[in-house]
């Protein structure tokens, strides 16, 4: 199964910051907790932050290079997803259609970010 590749910018296009995702992997709720949806959004956003962080500083310290490919390849089998894909590739796919339910689920347009009743995007619904 072949995903869409997203541009960086695509897919993080209504990210937090990158140092509030990091923030918030840090808490502490228990990344082992074994909620599905907990457990996944848990690695999917340190899996993004740090693919985002990697491509801010693509000289990152070879700790972080690999913290960022351990955790995007542990995302990538968690969710059963296609071996054939770069795993950073799959993060930014699996970010981008979390970040876009999320926004949807939170009455957000997920084009463009605005609450929704505000919105004048074409691609809305009520546009």
């Amino acid at each position: 199964m072949a995903i869409t590749i997203l541009s960086p910018e695509r897919a993080y296009a209504f990210a937090p910051p990158i140092a509030s995702e990091i923030a918030w992997t840090q808490q502490p709720a228990d990344p082992s907790d074994q909620d599905c949806l907990t457990h996944r959004e848990w690695w999917l956003r340190r899996a993004a932050a740090l693919d985002r962080l990697l491509l801010e500083n693509p000289a990152s310290s070879p700790e972080v290079i690999e913290e960022a490919a351990a955790a995007a390849i542990y995302l990538l089998d968690s969710d059963r997803g296609p071996r054939d894909q770069d795993p950073r590739v799959y993060v930014r796919h699996a970010y981008h259609a979390w970040r876009r339910a999320d926004l949807i689920t939170t009455g957000r347009c997920p084009n463009c970010g605005w609450v929704a009743y505000q919105c004048a995007c074409a691609d809305h619904p009520d546009a």
